[in-house]
């Protein structure tokens, strides 16, 4: 079921990445260049996972934990929403990072330092040092 949907979703970006194409421009690149890329990845992938899928039908396991999981992972990411207005980028990149992993059962707080401080440090200093895009 959700291979069927992320081929959709990805055919009808392309579809719509191509109908907006308004020229290359200076760089010789069209601005639809990476999200007609992306969905076409996308698309693939999932048609393969999609075929996969029907050629070898497992019992499924209770997924109990895993609808925990994922009701706790759309919490984080509505607790990244709110962050992000109140803290800016950073703040709420680093607390989401750190829910997840929680989540996912990482425990050790030196994993969860090294895998949750710098990644969201990282594209902040590229997006507003290197980049010049103004980040909150």
């Amino acid at each position: 079921m959700i291979y069927t949907f992320l081929l959709l979703f990805a055919l009808f970006t392309l579809f719509v990445s191509q109908q907006r194409n308004p020229g290359a421009g200076d760089a010789g690149f069209s601005p639809a260049l990476l999200p007609s890329a992306c969905a076409g990845i996308i698309a693939l992938a999932s048609l393969i996972l999609l075929i996969k899928s029907w050629r070898k039908r497992a019992a499924v396991p209770s997924a109990s934990a895993g609808w925990r999981r994922a009701a706790a992972v759309q919490a984080a990411i509505i607790s990244y929403g709110i962050l992000y207005a109140f803290f800016g980028f950073t703040v709420a990149g680093i607390a989401l990072l750190l829910q997840l992993q929680l989540i996912m059962g990482q425990r050790r707080w030196m994993v969860l330092l090294c895998l949750s401080l710098p990644p969201p440090l990282l594209l902040w200093l590229i997006g507003t040092r290197l980049l010049g895009v103004a980040l909150p």
